[in-house]
């Protein structure tokens, strides 16, 4: 259903109760290079056929939220109602994570589940977020329809990042009510050793508390040890959860 379209780099696979798949992921405008991409949701009937019914007979949508030249997908939710939210890394310069130059947002797309942009959703079913030095890697959303993305802030000194959580409303404005206009920052550094970690991957629980995990290099100058792993966890309103690991965090 992509017909001749370049480069493609799926990245999530929702089957749905119809038995139909929604997939997303990222698409290249030029076949022989992965530059210039684009955010693209598929629906696939279950026999894997286009499915004539999504986005008026097309069975995809291709569209780049931000107009910038690298749009990265982290993450596809099936909302309570049938619409699907898409968020995304944007960037204007692929790689160079670390340069304040090189701003990273994050996008999120809305659509009804026929396929079409959900008009009700910031602007023409699109809304930019986050500030300039996030990179995000994950999204979840709520029971209550917030919107949670787990980030790494790269704006830090070189080598030395944090993770960062974000949390909007359902209608992807930031909820102010959680840490600072709705962001936090949690550093893993220790007194003796200033560590870096990233953020990869968000889950909430049953009881409404917050997990994020992600990477983390040890403290301990062994080569055999490139990477270790960070887990921290937040209470609903966004403070850490000291019950966990004692102060909220492990690594």
């Amino acid at each position: 259903p992509l017909g001749s379209m370049g480069y493609i780099d799926l990245a999530n696979i929702t089957s749905l109760e119809n038995g139909k798949l929604l997939i997303t992921g990222n698409v290249s405008a030029d076949a022989t290079r992965y530059v210039d991409t684009s955010l693209v949701v598929m629906r696939l009937n279950a026999d894997g056929s286009p499915d004539p019914t999504f986005n008026n007979g097309a069975g995809k949508v291709v569209n780049n939220p931000a107009g910038n030249t690298y749009e990265s997908v982290v993450g596809t939710a099936i909302l309570d109602d049938g619409r699907i939210l898409v968020a995304a890394s944007s960037s204007d310069t692929r790689g160079n994570e670390t340069s304040v130059d090189d701003p990273q947002h994050i996008a999120f797309a809305r659509y009804l589940p026929n396929g079409t942009p959900d008009a009700s959703f910031g602007i023409n079913g699109i809304v930019i977020g986050g500030n300039s030095h996030a990179r995000p890697t994950s999204m979840v959303v709520q029971a209550d329809g917030k919107i949670l993305v787990v980030a790494t802030d790269v704006n830090s000194a070189p080598g030395y990042y944090k993770f960062m959580l974000f949390r909007f409303n359902s209608d992807g404005t930031p909820d102010k009510s959680f840490g600072v206009d709705g962001a936090l920052v949690t550093d893993f550094a220790s007194p003796t050793y200033v560590k870096s970690a990233y953020g990869m991957k968000i889950a909430v629980q049953a009881d409404g508390k917050i997990v994020a995990i992600g990477a983390a290099p040890p403290e301990k100058n062994d080569p055999r040890l490139q990477e270790g792993f960070a887990v921290v966890r937040y209470n609903q309103d966004g403070t850490l959860d000291k019950t966990f690991s004692g102060d909220g965090k492990f690594s």
